[in-house]
């Protein structure tokens, strides 16, 4: 893919019509498992393998709808592995051979092998020629994977099209290999259209119709641990759905990465190719794929994706230029360690920033002093109109006036030990002049009527 994120368009078209069981990607760079379970309408499970090099990372989706476990391989090459809970259990391996010397291929290969239950389906890239799966001559690393599919009766299923087109160079270095129980229930063919990579995508279709037993014909102890198997696998299926459905999440979504290279015109192509990718999916929806509108539509498409692409090279060529240009041995450590974290896709934590004045600011003493003044001036009583404090001062003037007269009548000298609550007058044994604070509301109350 040479990145997943460059090409998620082109995959999100290619999985528009159809939900496919199995996706298996190649270079699919930096990304973790959990963003790619966030795309394509969250209708995947991803599977990556960790590699040396990001250039050489795969991965492999899996319908959410199947159960799917990891497989552990102990190997030093670029290999990921699921077991498919289908009606026919089966494993299906990602490979991902660099384009560099790899010694003892063929041995490392069957250690990898010896360590993933059976029946079996290899999907690589392996950048070996072979005139078996489509190739113009041998090569030394084709030679090596025949020899090494031959001594384990793995099949070939490429039907000898063309799988890697660049200018001139067009070839088949994209092998799939099934164990001979299998094979013939697998039909694979290459996709015309590339979707704006050097490879082309290829499709395999899987029969699961069950094997029909001749007369007499005994059941074998493999098929038997098989049906156990896939048996388990539904059982962990279940267990899984029920906690994702019940068990809380802190958070569906991960967060936004901070590209150093981003800009406006970056925002611009980027929203221009997403535009013409949905117009080209509602036309694709309504119209036959030969109408002129479609055809229109997937140029217009192309033509958006191609510049969008262009673009972002030429931003990220400008931001690490300027990233370079910007270290130099007057910086302190902090903001040198903060010019790295950049890059890496950290989000950057800058603080609180408020306008006071008409200038923003992140001084957080002058933050917290404006929002207390304002929270003040909010809560205050001077905030309020001249008729709602006349009417605030009349009414408490009149309790303590009630008061008073009540203190009065009764000729007993007993005052509140408290401010009056409303409706209720408790006195307390005791003589006296009156309370200070009812001759000082009534002094108010008068003064303010």
């Amino acid at each position: 893919m040479n990145g997943f994120w460059n090409n998620l368009p082109d995959l999100e078209l290619l999985v528009h019509d159809k939900v496919s069981l199995v996706l298996v990607l190649q270079e699919v760079h930096r990304i973790e498992e959990s963003a790619m379970d966030n795309t394509l309408r969250q209708r995947y499970k991803c599977f990556k393998m960790a590699a040396t090099s990001i250039y050489h990372s795969g991965a492999i989706g899996v319908s959410a709808e199947t159960a799917a476990t990891r497989l552990d391989i102990d190997t030093d090459l670029p290999i990921v592995g699921v077991r498919l809970g289908l009606p026919i259990a089966v494993s299906v391996l990602s490979i991902y051979l660099p384009n560099e010397k790899l010694p003892d291929l063929r041995n490392r290969h069957q250690d990898a092998l010896h360590q993933v239950p059976e029946p079996v389906i290899i999907i690589g890239d392996v950048i070996g020629h072979h005139q078996a799966w489509g190739g113009s001559s041998n090569n030394t690393r084709g030679n090596s994977v025949m020899e090494y599919a031959c001594a384990n009766e793995l099949v070939i299923l490429n039907d000898g099209s063309l799988t890697f087109h660049r200018v001139t160079i067009k070839t088949t270095i994209d092998i799939a290999l099934a164990s001979s129980s299998i094979a013939a229930r697998l039909l694979w063919h290459a996709v015309e259209d590339p979707h704006g990579s050097d490879y082309s995508p290829t499709v395999f279709t899987l029969n699961n119709a069950a094997h029909r037993k001749q007369p007499g014909e005994p059941v074998a102890e493999k098929e038997i641990g098989t049906e156990a198997h896939t048996s388990m696998e539904e059982i962990f299926s279940v267990i899984i759905q029920a906690a994702c459905l019940d068990v809380p999440k802190t958070s569906p979504k991960p967060g936004k990465r901070a590209f150093q290279w981003w800009e406006e015109a970056t925002k611009a192509v980027v929203k221009l190719r997403r535009k013409k990718l949905r117009a080209f999916k509602r036309t694709k929806d309504r119209l036959p794929s030969d109408h002129p509108d479609l055809v229109l539509a997937n140029e217009n498409y192309k033509n958006a994706r191609n510049a969008c692409r262009q673009e972002i090279l030429v931003a990220k060529e400008k931001s690490w230029k300027e990233f370079l240009d910007s270290i130099n041995d007057q910086q302190s450590s902090a903001a040198l360690w903060q010019k790295i974290s950049g890059p890496q896709g950290k989000r950057r934590v800058k603080g609180l920033c408020l306008t006071v004045n008409g200038s923003p600011t992140r001084d957080q003493q002058i933050i917290a002093e404006t929002l207390a003044d304002y929270f003040d001036r909010l809560s205050s009583i001077k905030t309020c109109a001249e008729e709602a404090e006349r009417r605030v001062s009349l009414t408490i003037c009149n309790r303590a006036i009630g008061y008073l007269e009540k203190t009065r009548d009764n000729g007993q000298g007993c005052f509140l030990a408290g401010p009056p609550k409303r409706g209720q007058y408790h006195a307390s044994p005791g003589g006296g002049s009156p309370p200070a604070w009812a001759e000082m509301l009534v002094g108010q109350g008068t003064r303010s009527g």
